[in-house]
């Protein structure tokens, strides 16, 4: 069983009963295959649904948070997108989160702001699918 460890805010070890957030190894995250849709341009949430659907296995749209953790407003990738992640084009990515009660709109998140919006169907954005790599050694 793995232990978290809980560290504070100077990276100090803090007591078992300290409020503080959980340091996770991403060395035991799984590996993912990501995939651009649309051939890398802005394109409606009907097109973007109807790739996606087309795709064979079990690809996915990333959720609105799994896009959120690649931006950093502090660093431009070669694209000019502020993104931690090279293949992120500036602009809005499409997410796999619906609006509640709004069937023609879709969670956004902005690589030029770090804004998560609610698009319409018919506005464009750039969208990735992905799903976990099979590595050598995991297939079955």
């Amino acid at each position: 069983m793995t232990t978290a460890r809980f560290i504070g805010p100077a990276g100090d070890p803090l007591g078992e009963d300290a409020m503080a957030i959980p340091q996770v190894s991403f060395c035991s995250a799984p590996a993912l295959e990501v995939r651009p849709l649309g051939r890398g341009w802005p394109i409606t949430q009907d097109q973007m649904l109807d790739e996606l659907l087309g795709l064979p296995g079990d690809w996915r749209l990333e959720t609105e948070a799994e896009l959120f953790a690649l931006f950093n407003r502090r660093v431009r990738n070669p694209h000019g997108a502020r993104s931690i992640d090279d293949t992120i084009q500036p602009g809005r990515y499409w997410s796999s989160d619906s609006t509640l009660g709004e069937l023609h709109r879709r969670g956004v998140v902005d690589f030029n702001t770090g804004g998560i919006y609610s698009g319409y169907a018919w506005s464009v954005a750039h969208a990735r699918a992905i799903r976990v790599a099979i590595q050598p050694g995991n297939q079955p």
